[in-house]
């Protein structure tokens, strides 16, 4: 996977220093991200909230260094694995539910899942799988996936461990967990997560890369060099469905924090 130096960041009501608050400190968190963002250490989008409410909201850098079209407020980011706790959001909303529980077997709703009725939701969930976190070949990263061609090359990889016997990070655990919530909803994953998390949140410019969703405000995603930064190669966030896929911006990523 490629590094994402473009970032999204949302501090929510932390305070820094002694006694002071964030708000007291907005000349000097300024001073620090500007002259990181000349360095080209940082481009992206910062918004700090306070008690509910915004202390500071400012874009560095370029969205797009080529055009030099510059970031916004409002720029969509790759959010990577914020992803998992959006998902993870959706998994406690089906077990308030009685749709699905922890303990159940993928195979419960994957029947053809190999070693199915080994894991269980709960493994997939906490990285206990054994699946390993890249199951894609680059090829395969360049070129729109679902949620179920990427729960088959889940399924196709050997395991790491035996199912909840270690831990281990797993993105591809994720998609497989994405697939069952399409099982149990009977909709796509990003029909789910638009209609359980960014709606209800009134996240309005969060989308999954398995959506076709016109939009012109996606930065662009660049690699450091010693020679500076260059254009990451290319590739499709729908590979990390349920686990990256998302795009989102700092203000929808903090209307989500407040829904919860």
């Amino acid at each position: 996977m490629r590094y994402l130096p473009v970032l999204a960041i949302v501090a929510w009501g932390v305070p820094i220093g002694h006694a002071d608050t964030v708000s007291t400190h907005t000349e000097e968190i300024d001073t620090f991200v500007a002259q990181m963002s000349e360095d080209q250490l940082f481009a992206g989008s910062i918004l700090v909230v306070e008690g509910g409410a915004t202390v500071y909201s400012r874009a560095f850098g370029a969205r797009d260094v080529g055009t030099g079209k510059q970031n916004a407020i409002d720029t969509q980011y790759g959010i990577a694995s914020i992803t998992k706790p959006l998902t993870g959001i959706i998994l406690l909303q089906l077990f308030a539910e009685e749709k699905l529980a922890p303990g159940d077997h993928v195979s419960k709703y994957l029947p053809d899942f190999p070693r199915g009725d080994e894991i269980r939701i709960v493994n997939l969930m906490t990285h206990r799988s054994g699946i390993p976190h890249r199951v894609t070949t680059e090829a395969q990263e360049r070129v729109g996936q679902s949620a179920a061609s990427m729960a088959k090359l889940a399924g196709e990889a050997v395991l790491l461990f035996e199912p909840g016997r270690g831990r281990k990070y797993s993105s591809a655990g994720y998609s497989v967990l994405a697939r069952v919530i399409e099982v149990v909803e009977g909709k796509s994953y990003g029909q789910v997560i638009e209609e359980r998390v960014f709606r209800p949140a009134g996240a309005s410019h969060s989308f999954d890369a398995t959506r076709l969703v016109e939009s012109v405000d996606i930065a662009t995603s660049y690699l450091p060099t010693v020679e500076g930064i260059e254009e990451a190669p290319p590739e499709d966030l729908s590979c990390l469905v349920g686990g990256g896929s998302v795009y989102s911006t700092v203000g929808d990523l903090q209307q989500i924090i407040s829904a919860l």
